[in-house]
């Protein structure tokens, strides 16, 4: 219950507020008040890994959060590995929080497509960042319930989504 309490915690300080949620495994999925929609997990150590989508822009993230300083804009290498095996990413430090008073780094992950094909792994995900100091910062997260939680989340903005898209209709803007 801690783990989820966590989730949605971290989940309202990196996106607007949190209206609702629902576990999945060690996954979670929610929508914001503001529209926004999100799957997620919070490992042992509070970083946070999640699918986070904008479905009046038509748009979705991946994203990973972490007390490892970054700084807004800067690009590093990573490396993902799972039961499936490891995929290079490139991560994008985009903004700060601070959760618990203590600061939370967060990083877009690219290749969104490559990111869900990780979701069938059957073990923990790895993640492997270069820092700039030539160590690396690992993290693990559970990936039980993940395939299902984004599903879910990837059907809800779907809908959001294709409710939002206005027609051949002649509207003033």
């Amino acid at each position: 219950m801690l783990k989820i309490s966590c989730v949605v915690l971290a989940a309202a300080l990196a996106l607007p507020l949190t209206s609702e949620s629902a576990p999945i495994g060690d996954w979670i999925t929610g929508a914001t008040d503001d529209g926004q929609l999100f799957a997620g997990s919070v490992n042992d150590s509070g970083g946070m890994l999640m699918k986070a989508c904008r479905p009046s822009e038509g748009v979705c993230y991946w994203y990973l959060m972490t007390a490892t300083n970054c700084e807004k804009g800067v690009t590093s290498p990573a490396l993902f590995s799972t039961s499936l095996g490891a995929i290079p990413f490139q991560l994008t430090c985009d903004t700060s929080i601070t959760q618990s008073g203590r600061p939370m780094f967060r990083a877009q992950i690219g290749n969104p497509d490559a990111m869900d094909s990780l979701l069938d792994s059957t073990m923990p995900l790895g993640i492997a960042v270069a820092l700039q100091d030539g160590r690396f910062a690992v993290y693990r997260f559970s990936m039980s319930g993940a395939k299902q939680a984004v599903s879910i989340l990837m059907q809800g903005a779907a809908k959001l989504s294709n409710s939002n898209r206005q027609g051949t209709r002649d509207s003033a803007l």
